[in-house]
This record gives C-alpha cells, sequence and structure tokens, in this order.
C-alpha cells in the first residue's frame, strides 16, 4: 500500500502530478481535427504512473508470496539433506493456503493486496519445527506417504464395489502386515503401515460407514482389534525404535 500511495496520481488544474516529483504527466488532451472541419478532443489514457501505481500493491504481494514458497521449499529441502521428511500437519504459512483456496480473492470479491504477515525471513527450520508437525526416516515417510495414496486411489475409483475393494485388498491386508511386524519385532516398518492408514484415515470418512462392510461384521470388527493391537504395541516402544528421535525433532 506504501507503494501504491507514493505513485498514486492525482488532477490539479487539467495537469496531473505523479507522487511527489511535481513532473507534469505526459499524457495531455489532444485536438484532432474532423473529416467537417469541427475539432474534436480526444481524452488522454491513463498515464504510465497510474497503471504502476494501480497494480504495484499487487505485484508486491505476490513477490512477497513467491518469495514465502521458496522459504517453505528451502525448509523441506534442508530436512531432506538429512535424509528426514517433514510432514506439516498444520499450515506453516497460512496466508499461502487462503490464497489458494480463496484465489487470492476476499468474500467479498474484492483484490486483496494486504501484504502477508510473515516474512520470508521469518519461514525458518525453527519456525517450522514449533507447527504440529511429524519428522521422519525418508523411508518410514516414503512407505506411510505411498500406502496412503494408495487407499485414497482406491476410495475415489470408480468402480461400483469401490468401498469393498478398498477393504478387501487394501484396509485388511495393511492390518495384517502391521501385525506381522510387530510379531517380528519390525516396529518401524509396523509403524509405517498404520501411520499411512492413519493419514488416509484422517482425510476419508466414509468407508467405515459402508454398509457392505459392516455386514461382513468379522472382517470389520476384526480390523480395528488388529489395528488397535498393533498401535499399542507400536507406541510401547521408545522415539529411536521407531525412527522419532531425529536431531533437532521435538519431543512428544
Amino acid at each position: 500500500r506504501a507503494l501504491q500511495s507514493a505513485s498514486s496520481c492525482g488532477s490539479s488544474g487539467g495537469a496531473s502530478s505523479c507522487g511527489s516529483s511535481g513532473a507534469a504527466s505526459s499524457a495531455t488532451e489532444t485536438t484532432v481535427p474532423s473529416s467537417s472541419g469541427a475539432s474534436s478532443v480526444v481524452q488522454p489514457s491513463p498515464s504510465i504512473g497510474q497503471a504502476a501505481g494501480q497494480m504495484s500493491a499487487k505485484e508486491t504481494k505476490d513477490v512477497e508470496m513467491k518469495k514465502l514458497q521458496q522459504a517453505v521449499r528451502e525448509v523441506y529441502k534442508s530436512f531432506e539433506d538429512e535424509g528426514l521428511v517433514f510432514l506439516p500437519l498444520e499450515a506453516l504459512v497460512p496466508e499461502l493456503e487462503d490464497a489458494e483456496e480463496k484465489g487470492e480473492q476476499k468474500q467479498d470479491g474484492v483484490q486483496d493486496d494486504s501484504k502477508p504477515k510473515m516474512t520470508p525471513e521469518d519461514m525458518t527450520r525453527e519456525t517450522a519445527l514449533k507447527r504440529d508437525h511429524l519428522l521422519l526416516p525418508g523411508p518410514l515417510a516414503a512407505q506411510a506417504c505411498k500406502l496412503c495414496a494408495q487407499l485414497i486411489a482406491a476410495f475415489h475409483a470408480s468402480e461400483e464395489n469401490r468401498i469393498m475393494t478398498l477393504w478387501q485388498k487394501l484396509l485388511l491386508p495393511t492390518a495384517d502386515r502391521a501385525r506381522a511386524h510387530v510379531k517380528k519385532e519390525e516396529f518401524q516398518l509396523a509403524f509405517g503401515e498404520l501411520l499411512g492408514l492413519l493419514l488416509f484415515a484422517s482425510q476419508e470418512a466414509s468407508w467405515v460407514l459402508d454398509r457392505q462392510a459392516i455386514a461382513e461384521w468379522s472382517s470389520f470388527s476384526s480390523l480395528f482389534m488388529d489395528l488397535s493391537a498393533a498401535w499399542g504395541a507400536v507406541l510401547a516402544r521408545e522415539d529411536f525404535e521407531l525412527g522419532l528421535a531425529p536431531v533437532g525433532g521435538r519431543e512428544g
């Protein structure tokens, strides 16, 4: 807004002054003779200074947003360079998510040219670690995220019996694998299976209300009993056994 105010144009006595320079605008009224011999006045188009004044606030905001996005990418990469994956459980920069959801428009349809509250310099590892997050070893994160993606794809498949397919081909086998890993004391692998399912379940919920799945009560109930037992065994382990104690990580 400071840039917009500094370059806004006012008009006085037919000549316009731009900013505080006091220089006259090059856009002036022009008299053009018509074919009938009469003269007509051509109104001037907005000066370059006016156009710049109207665009500067939005452009400034866009630049700041791009810098913030780059700062966020650099934070993610700093963890990746250490073999870790940072999974935020809340928005690191709320303004970035708001801009995507609202198309950078206020609800009343007026352009929002306000600057983001967070600056690129504010977006550091320390700032990110203060947000709710998971900081995971690369292989564990890859295992969980791959399973989550498979579950989401199956859930949104176009086939008629997609929910039963989801149960039979993914949910029940995932619980079986988690239970098998616990039995072998492969707790980090078990955690990867459970976490992938949890990430899916936190985004989609209607699969658990499917009547056909509930009708198969034996398999339906066994899923939750197996998952409950597996989670109990996994959460009883120390953080380092699950890969949850990286240097710089936050306890809990």
